[in-house]
């Protein structure tokens, strides 16, 4: 004998006798479907000088309620624009956070007054300690050389757009032989791949930043773009930034150092892998070790 629904337990509305009955139907190893997590921060543009996140004009990523409650109300940052938001989506502005601007240890009395007001004790010229006694944590330049040589990868990956090559100059070619093709394509050389945007000595640097940041005493080295040179670049690129895809070397070099650490940088495709970027034949004999290579992918 089947049990009997109480009629307490049957919904009186028609709406919801509806929604009673098509749950009934409902199968029960239906589940619920979450679309994909939009992303945790949005870029800003700082209006102030900020410690710790970088200059006037800068643009860094920040959570969107540290800016709704804090950061724009104070007049501290605006919002990007479409039309900005498509040239950093494109590679174009660099949206990246400088950790060691205006980096100093606060006084004790200064800790003590604006502990309760954290936020206002970030921008550049509220509430500053009087005295400038401030001792700054370095670490010795042989020593930070040899810390970034056992913390990095061999191998700086970044990815950019590359940009389309005209095909309106090869249609007379398409239609030659494809022995005439292949000649002509050995007798003209290749000429690089450029891309949007362009990866500079400042993007290396914070590459490394975050790179160490784990290690506390190689999160305390000074290291800026004035650091950092790109020792072979190729045509209509120089020591300081990247506009083509291909394999590079990076040196980095502090004042007071024995000598130099070179590193690479491989500039590819998103999607494209390492070993498939093109490179320089004059830059794969430098690059070209006997041995294995052993390339650390973040």
């Amino acid at each position: 004998m089947s049990c009997r629904v109480r009629p307490s337990f049957i919904p009186q509305c028609s709406a919801c006798l509806r929604s009673f009955v098509e749950a009934s139907w409902r199968p029960l190893h239906q589940q619920q479907v979450r679309g994909a997590k939009s992303s945790t921060t949005i870029p800003v543009q700082l209006l102030k000088d900020l410690d710790r996140f970088g200059r006037k004009g800068a643009f860094v990523a920040v959570p969107p309620g540290t800016m709704r409650n804090n950061w724009f109300p104070s007049n501290v940052a605006r919002y990007a624009t479409p039309e900005e938001r498509l040239a950093i989506k494109r590679g174009e502005i660099n949206v990246s956070r400088d950790y060691e601007f205006q980096v100093m240890a606060e006084a004790s009395s200064w800790k003590h007054q604006t502990k309760s007001r954290p936020f206002e004790s970030m921008v550049t010229g509220v509430n500053k300690p009087a005295s400038t006694d401030i001792e700054i944590k370095t670490v010795e330049p042989n020593r930070a050389i040899a810390l970034l040589d056992v913390l990095l990868p061999e191998v700086f990956t970044f990815e950019r757009k590359p940009v389309p090559k005209g095909s309106g100059k090869n249609d007379s070619k398409s239609k030659l032989p494809a022995s005439v093709q292949a000649m002509l394509k050995a007798s003209i050389p290749e000429t690089p791949t450029a891309i949007y945007g362009s990866v500079s000595t400042p993007d290396v640097a914070q590459y490394i930043r975050e790179a160490v940041a784990y290690n506390d005493e190689a999160a305390q080295i000074q290291l800026s773009e004035a650091n950092l040179r790109f020792v072979n670049p190729i045509e209509g690129d120089d020591a300081t930034r990247i506009k083509h895809l291909g394999t590079y070397e990076v040196e980095i070099s502090f004042k007071g150092a024995d000598a130099p650490m070179v590193k690479k940088v491989v500039v590819k495709s998103p999607g494209q892998t390492s070993n498939q970027t093109a490179m320089d034949p004059s830059m794969e004999q430098a690059l070209s070790p006997a041995g294995s290579e052993v390339v650390h992918r973040r």
